[in-house]
C-alpha cells in the first residue's frame, strides 16, 4: 500500500462535501479518509477518487463506464484498472467482497455502496469540540457493537450487526427500527428542475426496486415481492397513476439516471425503499419523493413479518393511505376495504402468486403456469391466482407447453375466468378474461356477451387491455387504439401494447402517428416486437426494409429472405417451397403470408395467413394490415374470413369499416377513416 501522503496531491477542492459511513469519515476536500479508531487510511489516488464517485451516489448503481470516465479522465484505461482500485478499496475498508458491506458487485452491471452514508454540510474549518465529543461518542458505540458481535457471532452474522449499527449511530437512536437514507435523485451533475412538467401524468407515481439489505437469499425474494405487491396495491386506487412494474424495471436496466426517468415515464412523484431482515422480522424503509424538486413527501419505516399476511397486508393498506394523504388525492371507500382485504387465507398460496407474477415478467410462462396452478390448489378461491392462470393459459394457447395442446389451455384459461365471474361478479376483470380466452376459438356469440357486459359495467379503458386484440380482430380500430392509449400511459414499456397501437394507427390511415410510435418504441427498447410489424408496414407502403438482422425471427433462412426481398426468382420459389412444410409454425407462416401479399401471389397469401391463424383465431388482426389490401378481395380470403366467424358477428352486431356487405357477400377494402 503506497503513502497516505499520495492522496494530497490535488489541490483543495472546499465545494467537496465530506461524508461518514459507519464510523469512517471521508475528507473529499483534503482527501483523507479516517477509521473508526481515528487513524487516518491510506489508498492510493485512484482507489480515492473511486471510492468518492461511489460514496457520493450511494444506494445508486455507477456502471463501469461512468466509473472509468470519472476517475480516468481522458484516458484509455483497461478493466482491470477499476478491478484493482476495488479490491484496495474492499481491503482498506476490511470488506472483502464474500460480505460486501459497502460496496456490492452487481455482475455486468457496476458497482454500489451500499452502507448508510452521513453528508457533512460543515466548513473546511476545524469542528467544534461538541462536534468530537459526539464522533468519540459514536466510535465507542460502534466499537463496543462490533466486540459483542464477535463474542455472539451465533446470534447474527457480523454483517448484519455492521450494517444495523450503522443505522442506529447515524439516526435516531431510540427509534426501534431501522431508517435507511433516502435515495438520491440524481446519479449525474443535472437536477430535477430540468424534468418537462407540463406532459406530467397527474398523481402518477414509479415505485423503484427496493434495495434489499442482505445477501442473496429467500429475503431478497421477499424484497421483490413487496415492491410487486406494493404496486398491485396502489394500482387498485382509481385516483392514481401507477406506472407498470415492468416499465420501471425496464428503463433502470438501461442505467438511466432518475432525471432521464422521471422524463420518459412522465411522472410526479417516485417511491423508493430500502428492506432489511433480522430473523423473521423484515424492517421497510420507504420515501415518497416529488420527481420535479427531490423533496420528500413522506416518509415512514415499517416492521412486519415477513411470513405474517396479515401484517404485510396491513403495512400495504397503511402505505397505501399514506401516499394518497401525502398527494392530496382521494381513496374510495370500496377501494380502501379491496386494499385491506386478505387475498388468500394461505400464505404459501401468496407467495407461489406472487413468484408466479415475476416468473411471467421475466417471460417464463411455463413455471408461471406451475406456480399459478399450485396457488389455485392451496387456495381455489385465491382470486390473484386465477387472474394469473388464465391469463398466462390464454397465452400458451398458441404454444402449449409440453404434453399438453391448445385445447386444454383453453379449457384451463375459461375456467379460471368463470371463478373470477363467481368470486367478484361486479369487477370486469374476469369477463375481460374470459373473452380474451374465448377468443382463441371463434366463439363470438359469447365474447358478444362479454363485451356487452364490460359496456353496461361502463369499465374503463385502462381495464380493458385484454380485450383491445379482441377489437383489433373485429375491425373496430378506433376502440383499441383507446385502450392501448390508457393502457400506455401507466405500461409506457409495454412494447407488446405499442406495436399494436402502431398497428391500428397505419391500417386507419394514420401513418405519420404509426411511425412516431415506432420511434419511441427504438428509443426504449432498440430490439423489440414492433421491429417485426415495422418490417411488415414497410412492404404494405413498398419502402425499403430497416433492422433486419436485429429482428427476433423465427429462421435465419427467413432473415436471409428478407435481405433479398426483391430477388424475385429466389422469393418466389421460397413461397413454393413452404408448401411442402408440414406443421407449418404460426410464428413463421405469417411471415411467408406477408411476403406472398408483397408479390402479389394472394392464394399463397391466403394459405399462409390461415396456417398463422391455426389454433389461435386471436390473431386474425394480422389480416387487416395494409400489405393484405388486395389479399383481402381474393375468394378464397373471404371463405377464411368465414371461416372465423366474424362475417356472423358482424351481421348480427353491425359492420366494421374495414369490411362492408354487399349485394352477394361482401367487400374489405381498406376504408378512408377520419382522421
Amino acid at each position: 500500500m503506497i503513502a497516505a501522503s499520495e492522496n494530497n496531491n490535488k489541490p483543495v477542492d472546499k465545494n467537496l462535501a465530506d461524508y461518514q459511513f459507519c464510523g469512517y469519515s471521508l475528507d473529499a476536500r483534503h482527501r483523507k479518509l479516517t477509521g473508526p479508531d481515528g487513524k487516518p487510511i491510506a489508498i492510493s489516488s485512484r482507489a480515492f477518487d473511486t471510492l468518492l464517485v461511489l460514496i457520493s451516489h450511494h444506494n445508486q448503481l455507477v456502471s463501469k463506464s461512468q466509473l472509468m470516465e470519472a476517475v480516468w479522465p481522458d484516458t484509455v484505461v483497461e478493466d482491470n484498472n477499476l478491478n484493482q482500485a476495488i479490491f484496495s478499496l474492499r481491503k482498506a475498508l476490511a470488506d472483502p467482497k464474500a460480505e460486501s458491506r459497502f460496496i456490492i458487485t452487481l455482475p455486468g452491471k457496476g458497482y454500489s455502496f451500499v452502507a448508510p452514508v452521513e453528508e457533512i454540510l460543515t466548513s473546511d474549518e476545524t469542528q467544534s469540540s461538541d462536534s468530537e465529543a459526539t464522533e468519540t461518542s459514536r466510535i465507542s458505540l460502534l466499537s463496543r457493537i462490533a466486540d459483542w458481535s464477535r463474542q455472539h457471532p451465533t446470534h447474527m452474522s457480523i454483517m448484519l450487526i455492521f450494517a444495523i449499527a450503522c443505522a442506529y449511530i447515524l439516526y435516531d437512536p431510540d427509534s426501534p427500527f431501522v431508517v435507511i437514507p433516502e435515495l438520491s435523485m440524481s446519479s449525474n451533475t443535472n437536477n430535477m428542475s430540468s424534468v418537462e412538467t407540463l406532459d406530467l401524468i397527474q398523481n402518477s407515481i414509479a415505485v423503484l426496486p427496493f434495495e434489499h439489505l442482505g445477501e442473496e437469499s429467500d429475503d431478497h425474494v421477499f424484497a421483490v415481492a413487496l415492491h410487486d405487491e406494493i404496486i398491485n396495491q396502489l394500482s387498485k386506487i382509481s385516483s392514481l397513476n401507477i406506472i407498470a412494474r415492468d416499465s420501471v424495471l425496464s428503463l433502470m436496466e438501461q442505467q438511466l439516471n432518475l432525471d432521464e426517468l422521471a422524463k420518459i415515464l412522465k411522472v410526479e412523484s417516485f417511491i423508493s425503499g430500502n428492506i432489511m431482515h433480522v430473523g423473521d422480522v423484515a424492517r421497510i424503509s420507504l420515501h415518497l419523493h416529488d420527481a420535479n424538486s427531490g423533496v420528500t413527501l413522506w416518509s415512514n419505516t415499517y416492521q412486519a413479518g415477513n411470513q405474517d399476511l396479515k401484517e404485510i397486508i396491513s403495512l400495504q393498506s397503511d402505505i397505501a393511505q399514506n401516499v394518497v394523504s401525502a398527494l392530496q388525492t382521494d381513496i374510495l371507500l370500496t377501494e380502501q376495504q379491496n386494499i385491506e382485504e386478505l387475498p388468500t387465507t394461505s400464505f404459501e398460496a401468496y407467495q407461489y402468486n406472487l413468484a408466479a407474477k415475476n416468473a411471467h415478467y421475466q417471460q417464463d410462462f411455463l413455471t408461471e403456469w406451475e406456480l399459478a396452478r399450485q396457488a389455485i390448489a392451496l387456495d381455489p378461491d385465491y382470486y390473484d391466482a386465477h387472474t394469473t392462470f388464465s391469463s398466462v393459459n390464454t397465452l400458451l394457447v398458441a404454444t402449449p407447453l409440453p404434453g399438453m395442446n391448445s385445447r386444454e389451455h383453453f379449457e384451463l384459461a375459461l375456467r379460471s375466468a368463470e371463478k373470477l365471474i363467481e368470486l367478484a361478479p361486479d369487477k370486469s376483470e374476469g369477463y375481460a378474461l374470459k373473452a380474451n380466452a374465448l377468443s382463441t376459438t371463434r366463439n363470438w356469440p359469447e365474447i358478444s356477451g362479454m363485451l356487452d357486459t364490460l359496456e353496461a359495467m361502463n369499465a374503463a379503458p385502462s381495464e380493458l387491455k385484454f380485450i383491445a386484440l379482441i377489437m383489433m380482430n373485429l375491425g373496430d380500430f378506433e376502440s383499441a387504439i383507446e385502450i392501448y392509449q390508457a393502457s400506455l400511459i401507466t405500461e409506457p414499456l409495454n412494447l407488446y401494447a405499442r406495436g399494436f397501437l402502431m398497428a391500428a394507427l397505419e391500417i386507419t390511415g394514420q401513418e405519420e402517428k404509426a411511425r412516431q410510435q415506432y420511434e419511441l418504441g427504438e428509443k426504449l427498447s432498440p430490439l423489440w416486437w414492433g421491429d417485426v410489424l415495422n418490417i411488415f408496414l414497410a412492404l404494405g407502403r413498398n419502402e425499403p426494409l430497416m433492422d433486419i438482422d436485429e429482428l427476433m425471427i423465427p429462421t435465419p433462412e427467413l432473415k436471409e429472405l428478407l435481405h433479398h426481398i426483391n430477388d424475385e426468382p429466389r422469393i418466389k420459389k421460397a413461397l413454393l417451397d413452404y408448401q411442402l412444410v408440414e406443421n407449418k409454425i404460426p410464428a413463421q407462416a405469417i411471415y411467408y403470408a406477408v411476403i406472398a401479399a408483397y408479390y402479389q401471389d394472394q392464394e399463397l397469401a391466403t394459405l399462409y395467413l390461415r396456417a398463422a391463424l391455426h389454433n389461435n383465431w386471436s390473431a386474425l388482426f394480422w389480416a387487416w394490415l395494409p400489405v393484405f389490401d388486395q389479399t383481402r378481395q381474393h375468394q378464397d380470403f373471404n371463405t377464411l374470413l368465414r371461416d372465423s366467424g366474424v362475417i356472423d358477428y358482424w351481421q348480427k352486431n353491425g359492420w366494421p369499416n374495414i369490411c362492408q356487405p354487399t349485394e352477394n357477400a361482401f367487400s374489405c377494402e381498406r376504408p378512408h377513416f377520419p382522421l
